[in-house]
């Protein structure tokens, strides 16, 4: 009976231990979402791991606003490509560039367009000027790990989510 007894215990304190581990790695995943908050004026640098697989891979940062309002600089970077508009922002040459189909023979053309300070995204002297609440998915090409810093340009905290894809 003592025997029983013993092997019952044992069995409830691994299962325990397992269900502990279980609970700690979900709730881990579901609260690790990679949100980041920054007072007013502050920065934090973001470590992003390099594309090894080929030359022409290539990895989508997006980066999510959590805030009603606020303004971000990301800088650490020269050229940030918007997937969505098919936008270049040429930080190094400070210009906002967008290639545009001329004709159906796959000839397209430059057109640099204004950076305008009044928009949601502009570039400045340092970097990419975000307005808060909006949501952006730059493709990055590179083999090599990068940081990009993120800086708070608010009077007030902000709160940003960020997430990289590897292509």
């Amino acid at each position: 009976m003592n025997l029983i007894k013993n092997k019952k215990n044992y069995f409830l304190c691994v299962l325990a231990i397992f269900l502990v581990l279980f609970i700690t790695i979900t709730c881990s995943r579901v609260f690790s979402n990679n949100v980041y908050y920054l007072d007013a004026g502050g920065r934090i640098e973001l470590n992003i791991k390099g594309n090894y697989d080929n030359l022409d891979a290539y990895m989508t940062f997006e980066i999510a606003s959590e805030s009603k309002n606020g303004k971000i600089r990301l800088s650490g970077r020269n050229i940030l490509a918007d997937i969505d508009s098919n936008i270049i922002y040429n930080i190094e040459k400070q210009q906002i560039e967008k290639w545009i189909d001329t004709d159906n023979d796959g000839v397209s053309e430059l057109t640099i367009l204004p950076n305008d300070t009044s928009q949601s995204i502009y570039i400045d002297s340092k970097g990419l000027v975000i307005n808060l609440p909006n949501q952006y998915r730059f493709s990055i090409n590179s083999p090599k790990d990068f940081s990009i810093v993120v800086e708070n340009l608010s009077n007030t905290s902000v709160s940003f989510s960020k997430n990289v894809k590897y292509n």
